[in-house]
């Protein structure tokens, strides 16, 4: 959502959201395809240290660091590093999933649960996983074609995820 801030672009328009999500698969389904190859068990491995230095950089021009989240990060990376040690690929692979899928839980979060959890006080407590959302990529599509934009929402995050669905029922594991 910075890019459309550095291109002056208004964050709650339908393309925005439309694009937002189409990215957001499309980073996902790579990834499914990267779990296919030989370098699936360096995946967790290389997008932790990615996701820790951008942190860290994030953290630097915020002047703002959570001690809670950089034990989060560096425990995972000390965890993925014993894996690397005890040669579990199999293991490895699976927290290269955690991030694989994290795309799909994105989008479903932010276009389904979201606007669900905005119809009522009891839908809000059972879907908690809105609590940590940052964006919400369904609010521009209220009232078009008259519809809500929980429709909506859920229309499109179930038709996006469909190819990730695809990908990861029919990929072969490395």
């Amino acid at each position: 959502m910075r890019v459309t801030g550095l291109l002056n672009i208004d964050n709650h328009s339908v393309w925005v959201s439309l694009i937002v999500v189409i990215v957001m698969i499309a980073v996902g389904c790579l990834l499914i395809k990267i779990t296919e190859t030989h370098f699936a068990p360096y995946l967790a491995s290389l997008l932790t240290i990615l996701t820790t230095i951008g942190y860290i950089i994030n953290s630097l021009i915020d002047k703002e660091m959570s001690m809670v989240c950089m034990a989060t990060l560096g425990s995972f990376l000390a965890v993925i590093g014993i894996l690397h040690l005890a040669r579990k690929e199999d293991l490895l692979m699976w927290a290269g999933d955690i991030y694989v899928f994290s795309h799909a839980v994105y989008v479903i979060a932010n276009m389904m649960c979201v606007p669900i959890a905005r119809l009522g006080e009891t839908a809000g407590k059972i879907l908690y996983i809105t609590n940590y959302t940052d964006t919400e990529l369904s609010s521009p599509f209220a009232g078009v074609f008259k519809l809500p934009e929980a429709v909506w929402g859920s229309f499109l995050a179930i038709a996006a995820i469909l190819p990730m669905a695809y990908l990861a029922l029919t990929r072969r594991k490395a």
